[in-house]
C-alpha cells in the first residue's frame, strides 16, 4: 500500500490523494517509510490508478506491488498468505473474502485490497530495454495480502445542509466509484437513501437503454462504481429529464460529467487542475453546505432583481396612466416635465438601491425552484404591476381632478407630492410577496433612510422657496398634505388585503 502510491508525505509537507496519504500514516506508524523503501528497492515501473481498471500498480526490479478495489484485485490472485505460509486460493477462500470487505464497507468504509508477485530475474533483464516493465496482462498470479478498510466520515454540517437542500426542492444524488456497500451505507447515514431502496452500480447501468435509465433515475439516488464516462450519461439522463443538474467532482475522471452538467463545481483545495479547468465554479473550502449558502445567496439576489424589477415598473406604469388618463379626459397636463424628471431622479433612484440590498426572505431555502421556463417577470408579477399602478394612478388622478376646479397650480403641486409619496409607500411592498407584516418591517434600514431621505427632498422642493420656483410648486397646507399622506397610504393597506386575500401558493 506504501509502495504502489504517488503521494508524500515527510518533512512537515504532504500532498497527493487524501486516500494515499491515509495510507502512508497507517504505513508509518508501523515503521513503514516509503522514502526508505523506495531508497532500498527504487521503483522501476508502475501503472497509475484508473477508473476504469480500478487498480495502481508500481514495480521495483524484482517485484510487483498492486492496490485497488477488493474484487478486482482477487479476480487476479492465485494464493495468499495467512498466518505467515502460502496457500492456493480456492473459492471458498474468494467468498470469505468478499464477505469481510462487505462487512467493512456495510460500516461505510471504503476497502483497498493489496497483492504483490515477484518479477522473473529472465523477466526483468528481458524488459531492461522495452518502454514497460509490467502491463495489465502481467498483473496475474498475485498474492492477496489483505484488506485496507479507509472511513472518510462526512463533515458534521453537511446533513445539516442535505436536509435543507431537501426542503429547497434540491435532490442530492451520489455517484461514487465506491464500493456499493460503502455508498449505501454513507447514504444512509447522510440521509439520501433509505436502508431498502435500490442503488445502481456499473454493470447495472450499462445493461440498461436510455429510455429504461430515464424511469431508474426518478427511483434511484446512489449509484456506485460508476465509471468517468458512465457518469456523463447519468447527468445527461437527468438533464433529459427536464432536471437542472449540478455536479461536484475533484478528479480528472470527474472531467467529462463536469462539462456535461449545467454547472460543474470543481473542488478548489483537493481538486485537480483538470476538474478545475472542467467547472463553472470552484468551491474554495470543498464545502457540500458552501453550495447550500451559494444556493441560498443566489435565490436572494434573484428575488431582489425582482423587487427592484416590480417597484421601477409598477411606479413607472402608474405615471404613464396618470398622465396619459388626464389627457385623454380633457384635463390640463398634470405634471410638468421638470417634476417628471424629479420623481424618477428621486424615487427611483434612491429606493432601487436599498431594495437591492434587501434581506432574504425567512423561507427561502423552503421555497419550491422555480420553473425553467418562467422568465424574470412572473404572472404574479404581472398581476402585482398591474395592481400597483392602478391604484397609484387612479389616486393621484383623483386627487388632481379633485383639487383643479379650486386651483390649477395648487393641483399640479398636490399630484406632484401624491404620485411620489405613493412610490415611496409602495417600496414597502416591493419588500416581499408576503405580508410585510410576515417579517420585520424595518429589515432594512437602508431603506427606511432612504425614504426619509427621498420626503425630506420632495417636501423641500414644496416648501422651500428657492426650489418652489425652479420646479414650479406653491405651498401646500397641513389639511391638504395629510390628505396627500392618506391617500398615499392606501396602496399600501390595499396590497396587504391583497396579500392575504391572493397568497403567493394561489398564483
Amino acid at each position: 500500500m506504501a509502495y504502489a502510491n504517488d503521494a508524500q508525505l515527510g518533512d512537515g509537507n504532504a500532498f497527493g490523494d487524501p486516500t494515499e496519504l491515509a495510507l502512508l500514516v497507517a504505513a508509518a506508524e508501523i515503521d513503514i517509510e516509503k522514502r526508505a523503501l523506495e531508497d532500498v528497492h527504487p521503483r522501476v515501473d508502475e501503472i497509475p490508478f484508473d477508473p476504469e481498471k480500478l487498480y495502481m500498480a508500481a514495480a521495483s526490479s524484482d517485484r510487483i506491488y498492486v492496490k485497488g478495489a477488493p474484487e478486482v484485485i482477487i479476480a487476479r490472485c492465485e494464493t495468499l498468505i495467512a498466518n505467515g505460509s502460502k496457500m492456493t486460493i480456492d473459492e471458498n477462500v474468494v467468498q470469505e473474502i468478499l464477505k469481510a470487505n462487505r462487512t467493512m464497507a456495510a460500516t461505510g468504509l471504503r476497502v483497498l485490497a493489496a497483492g504483490t508477485r515477484g518479477i522473473s530475474s529472465e523477466h526483468a533483464n528481458g524488459s531492461a530495454s522495452s518502454t514497460a516493465l509490467i502491463d495489465d496482462e502481467s498483473l496475474v498470479g498475485l498474492t492477496f495480502l489483505g484488506l485496507v478498510g479507509l472511513k472518510d466520515p462526512p463533515r458534521p454540517e453537511v446533513k445539516d445542509a442535505l436536509e435543507v437542500s431537501r426542503k429547497a426542492g434540491i435532490r442530492t444524488v451520489m455517484v461514487t466509484g465506491d464500493n456499493p456497500h460503502t455508498a449505501k451505507a454513507i447514504g444512509v447515514q447522510l440521509g439520501i437513501t433509505g436502508k431498502m431502496d435500490p442503488i445502481l452500480t456499473s454493470d447495472e447501468l450499462n445493461a440498461l437503454s436510455d429510455a429504461e435509465l430515464a424511469k431508474s433515475i426518478d427511483e434511484v439516488s446512489v449509484f456506485a462504481r460508476i465509471r468517468p464516462l458512465e457518469k456523463r450519461r447519468l447527468v445527461e439522463a437527468f438533464k433529459k429529464q427536464g432536471h437542472i443538474v449540478a455536479v461536484t467532482g475533484d478528479g480528472v475522471n470527474d472531467a467529462p460529467a463536469l462539462i456535461s452538467a449545467d454547472i460543474g463545481v470543481a473542488m478548489g483545495k483537493g481538486g485537480t487542475d483538470v476538474a478545475k479547468e472542467s467547472a463553472d465554479m470552484i468551491l474554495t473550502d470543498d464545502n457540500y453546505a458552501t453550495i447550500i449558502k451559494a444556493v441560498s445567496e443566489g435565490r436572494r439576489i434573484f428575488a431582489n432583481i425582482r423587487k427592484v424589477i416590480l417597484y421601477l415598473l409598477s411606479t413607472n406604469i402608474a405615471e404613464l396612466l396618470f398622465i396619459f388618463s388626464a389627457i385623454i379626459i380633457g384635463l390640463p397636463l398634470p405634471l410638468y416635465p421638470v417634476q417628471i424628471l424629479w420623481i424618477n431622479l428621486v424615487t427611483d433612484g434612491v429606493c432601487v438601491i436599498p431594495l437591492g440590498l434587501e434581506l432574504a426572505e425567512r423561507d427561502v431555502m423552503e421555497q419550491r425552484p422555480r420553473e425553467t421556463k418562467e422568465g424574470i417577470i412572473s404572472k404574479l408579477m404581472t398581476k402585482r404591476i398591474a395592481f400597483m399602478a392602478a391604484i397609484i394612478s387612479v389616486g393621484t388622478l383623483f386627487l388632481y381632478v379633485n383639487v383643479l376646479s379650486t386651483n390649477r397650480e395648487q393641483a399640479v403641486t398636490m399630484a406632484f407630492l401624491t404620485i411620489a409619496i405613493f412610490q415611496l409607500v409602495n417600496a414597502f411592498n416591493c419588500k416581499s410577496e408576503l405580508s410585510v407584516l410576515h417579517r420585520s418591517a424595518l429589515s432594512n434600514r437602508w431603506l427606511i433612510i432612504s425614504v426619509l431621505v427621498a420626503l425630506a427632498l420632495q417636501l423641500a422642493v414644496v416648501y422651500v422657496p428657492g426650489l418652489q420656483s425652479a420646479f414650479r410648486t406653491v405651498p401646500v397646507g397641513p389639511s391638504e398634505l395629510a390628505f396627500v399622506f392618506a391617500i398615499c397610504l392606501s396602496i399600501f393597506v390595499l396590497e396587504e388585503v391583497r396579500k392575504r386575500l391572493m397568497p403567493v401558493n394561489a398564483t
